[in-house]
């Protein structure tokens, strides 16, 4: 599925360290986000090649996430000596490096070079930087063992290898199990219906990844009883955290001053303190 999806466009000997996408694959820890967006170039193109060159038609999935501009969405760090236009022109190198690599890396065509320009990668990046979801799936080994399982083709070898692959999970003193071998893999995907739902501090559902979902479906949940026609909210940040904490974590990336019901009842009791 990834190799039809935009793995054709991205594949390089990995036994090569000096290919511009080896290369950004580094560059990705200084980027984040930049290995997302770039499966997404790959994706539109791909995508772009099949339906006969409209690339307007093969971006519309992106199109519906709220987006700024990548460096718009990173602040400045605090005590930082550098003034913040210095510093979003930083930002801004990192981008053009990273679109750099990516044209070295992938023959570009040029029907789509405004897929390299810097505004529409910033905006990509600044897709994932407001609409990504953390997820956690299983290894690929449990999904293999899991799916003999259900088709009834374990056999002693079978068994046996995943009993000798189970024993080496960590337990606590209870024996409830604390670690899991083989570990699972942790990842970060766009979803269309996680995009779509405003914030709340109070949120009445919740986006989860189930752990024994193959096919990485994320699904939302009610946290409480929802009237019909109410609006549905998650929560961008750790709604834990105290008012203060919490309209900071939302300056950052999201550049909104929530003003949910619990953050106005916040705001008027830190007032009377």
């Amino acid at each position: 599925m990834a190799w039809n999806t935009y793995h054709q466009s991205l594949c390089f000997p990995s036994d090569n360290p000096e290919h511009p996408l080896s290369i950004l694959e580094q560059l990705a820890y200084e980027v984040d986000g930049a290995l997302i967006c770039s499966r997404i170039l790959a994706t539109i193109i791909q995508e772009t090649k099949k339906n006969g060159g409209d690339i307007t038609k093969a971006s519309k999935p992106y199109r519906m996430f709220i987006s700024e501009k990548w460096w718009s969405l990173i602040p400045n760090p605090s005590g930082s000596d550098v003034t913040d236009d210095v510093w979003i022109d930083g930002l801004k190198q990192r981008v053009v490096d990273a679109i750099t690599l990516l044209k070295a890396g992938i023959q570009v065509d040029p029907s789509i070079h405004s897929l390299f320009s810097i505004d529409f990668f910033g905006s990509l990046l600044g897709i994932i930087e407001m609409n990504s979801v953390e997820l956690v799936v299983p290894s690929p080994v449990t999904l293999y063992f899991s799916q003999l399982q259900e088709r009834n083709l374990i056999n002693s070898v079978t068994n046996e290898i995943w009993n000798d692959i189970e024993s080496n999970s960590k337990h606590d003193d209870d024996d409830e199990k604390v670690e899991d071998i083989p570990p699972p893999c942790y990842g970060t995907a766009l979803c269309a219906i996680q995009g779509t739902i405003n914030h709340s501090c109070s949120p009445n559902v919740e986006v989860r990844k189930e752990n024994l979902d193959w096919h990485g479906d994320t699904m939302v949940f009610a946290l409480k009883d929802i009237k019909m026609g109410e609006e549905l909210f998650i929560s961008y940040i750790d709604e834990n955290q105290s008012y203060e904490e919490r309209q900071q974590s939302l300056k950052f990336p999201y550049l909104f001053d929530c003003k949910c019901e619990k953050c106005l009842t916040d705001q008027k009791l830190s007032v009377v303190k």
